[in-house]
């Protein structure tokens, strides 16, 4: 009889007002439905541009991998592995020695064959769609810095004065993961279910964003 597959889900939002349980339940109906047993899961809020040598969930992934709690890990993207190409090699290559493979849900693509050996075209995805999450982080970077230079130019308030509101340089700091998405062409309604933010705050950040 063979051996049921044992799966550890692992999960990431960037920011505080986004809800990881979407990404949660769609990963454990995927695994419902190939008969994966899921026997760990983690979940974390990580910034984008965090070093995976920083981030708590990579070392428990790999410290509950050394462990042999599970022989797959499951995630929605390669962006949840890491931003950075050469991180993201780093860590699949530990799992991958271990051998552990990670499925790539939203990419139908798995890391390791049954053999447990790499594969050109899973090597080749894994590569590309690796390269589009770093390509995503520097865009969005230069596009917040570009941001606030606007504002600077036209003379406006960056720093909080004592009494006001939020300035736009932390308004655009607070809410990089929503412009992220609104970036991505995610429509407004999707918005305000993902960051759990009103119509009217997604808005206001925009409009700060795209001032001219």
């Amino acid at each position: 009889m063979k051996t049921k597959n044992k799966i550890c889900l692992l999960v990431r939002v960037s920011s505080t007002k986004q809800d990881y349980q979407r990404q949660l339940t769609e990963l454990q109906g995927y695994c419902k439905l190939r008969n994966f047993e899921i026997v760990h899961t983690i979940s974390s809020i990580v910034t984008a541009n965090k070093s995976n040598c920083d981030r708590d969930d990579i070392k428990e992934l790999l410290s509950e991998a050394k462990k042999g709690t599970f022989n797959k890990v499951v995630v929605t993207e390669v962006s949840r592995i890491g931003r950075k190409p050469d991180e993201i090699k780093a860590t699949l290559n530990h799992l991958h020695k271990l051998g552990i493979s990670v499925v790539f849900k939203s990419l139908a693509v798995e890391s390791l064959d049954e053999n447990l050996q790499p594969t050109f075209i899973s090597n080749l995805i894994i590569a590309i769609y690796s390269e589009i999450a770093a390509e995503e982080t520097r865009m969005l970077s230069a596009r917040i810095r570009s941001g606030l230079e606007h504002v600077k130019k036209q003379g406006r308030q960056l720093g909080r004065p004592t009494g006001s509101g939020t300035s736009d340089k932390e308004l655009l700091k607070k809410y990089h993961g929503l412009l992220r998405d609104l970036d991505a062409g995610i429509s407004l309604r999707k918005c305000q279910a993902i960051h759990n933010l009103s119509r009217t705050t997604i808005c206001k950040v925009k409009r700060v964003y795209e001032a001219d």
